[in-house]
Order: structure tokens, then C-alpha cells, then sequence
């Protein structure tokens, strides 16, 4: 929005947006590895269940985030009245 705004370079906006696509990557991979071992054990339970589904909304939430910053980062400058 700052970016859309004529506060932000685009660039940075952009860089930004990449970054939060890097780390939601990341931290994807990093979910779904370790929810396929803790699946396993036998004291899986609802409580898991409640903690990942907290956890995809978080990575729901960072990917928003990417596409918001990215689609102002590629929008063009708003001329100030």
C-alpha cells in the first residue's frame, strides 16, 4: 500500500514480497516434513490437529501478505492531486 502510495520504491516493495514468498516456502516445507513424522506417533492427537491448523492459517495469512505487497510493487505509481 505505502508503495501505491509513492511512499516505497517499488523495487523494495517487490523485494519484499519475494522475501515473504521465500520464507513461506521455507516454512512450508518445514510443516508439511514435520507433520508427516509427528502423524505417526501414537499420542497424536486433536490438540496437533488445532496447532497445525493455526499454523496453515499463519502461512495463509504470510502468502496474503506476498500477494498484496507484490501487486503494489507492480501497480503503477498514483499521481498526487
Amino acid at each position: 500500500m505505502e508503495a501505491w502510495r509513492g511512499k516505497i520504491n517499488h523495487t523494495i516493495s517487490l523485494a519484499g514480497a519475494l522475501l515473504l514468498f521465500l520464507v513461506a516456502a521455507a516454512a512450508s516445507f518445514a510443516m508439511i516434513s514435520e507433520f508427516r513424522l509427528i502423524r505417526q506417533e501414537t499420542n497424536f492427537g486433536g490438540k496437533d490437529i488445532v496447532v497445525y491448523a493455526l499454523a496453515v492459517s499463519l502461512l495463509l495469512g504470510n502468502l496474503v501478505c506476498a500477494v498484496f505487497a507484490s501487486i503494489s510493487g507492480l501497480r503503477p505509481r498514483r499521481k498526487a492531486f
